[in-house]
């Protein structure tokens, strides 16, 4: 396969080539309501979930990316909640692609406050299980209570630790440890996973198709200093992922270039 386009990057921790990173973003008040208690709202959250995306997103992945989940059995013998850790290379599939990694659990992702920054969407876009960070401190103490509350209920939790969408990249981008925080203090267990393309046999112009490969669990050691955890944690996810991407050999559908200092 021939790459369709070229993107040139200088950041591999910064640089961000989502389609809505120049959207304007409003700012999350540190009393933002993560947690909905009317009834009616979560019976709608229930049934707009399970109901409609779930099944238009298998469809949708199945039909137009041929998408395969391996490794599903990994996930058998986790009864209590814990958090998806993965690559970030798509735009809509990786807002539905921990649904079907964690089914039937449900599960919340992580994301930017411009998720919930579109007028008119942002029941909607909490419905399906953003839990968007702050941008005030004093919010954070709040946000890390949500995580600990999902993850007592028996959810999932996705973190993209690479931040920003490199859409198609196929090796894996470096991460800080922070976002392995949250399961060093919950002391949950850990799974990577790893979004890897597959070139077409017919319809070639079209993108790759997508396969999801499922690590082991890592647990957490609770009695560990949270700063020696998150390292231990992020490294052996990162490891994971940047040896399953490879070993897979995968279609360039867009080349990325480092791009030369001046």
């Amino acid at each position: 396969m021939k790459p369709r386009k070229t993107y040139y990057y200088s950041d591999e921790l910064n640089d961000d080539f989502a389609a809505t990173k120049d959207m304007e973003k409003k700012p999350l008040r540190a009393d933002f309501p993560y947690i909905h208690r009317n009834p009616l709202w979560r019976a709608a959250a229930a049934f707009l979930y399970r109901g409609i995306v779930t099944p238009i997103v298998f469809l949708y992945g199945k039909l137009f990316y041929g998408l395969r989940i391996k490794g599903k059995k990994q996930l058998r013998g986790l009864k209590d909640g814990y958090f998806l850790y993965a690559n970030h290379t798509q735009h809509a599939m990786d807002a539905f692609l921990p649904s079907l990694v964690s089914f039937p659990r449900k599960t919340y992702i992580v994301t930017s406050a411009s998720a919930v920054s579109i007028p008119g969407l942002r029941n909607i876009v909490q419905m399906l299980g953003a839990i968007p960070l702050p941008d005030e401190t004093k919010g954070l103490q709040r946000f890390s209570e949500v995580l600990k509350t999902r993850i007592s209920q028996g959810a999932a939790v996705c973190i993209y630790p690479e931040a920003h969408i490199w859409p198609y990249y196929t090796h894996i981008r470096p991460f800080r440890a922070g976002s392995f925080a949250y399961p060093a203090d919950c002391g949950a267990p850990v799974v990577p996973y790893v979004v890897t393309y597959r070139e077409r046999r017919l319809l070639k112009r079209l993108p790759p198709c997508i396969t999801v490969q499922i690590g082991r669990p890592i647990f957490s050691d609770p009695t560990a200093p949270n700063r020696k955890e998150r390292h231990r944690l992020r490294d052996a996810a990162y490891t994971f992922m940047r040896e399953t991407a490879e070993r897979t050999a995968q279609p360039e559908y867009i080349r990325y270039v480092r791009k030369e200092p001046e």
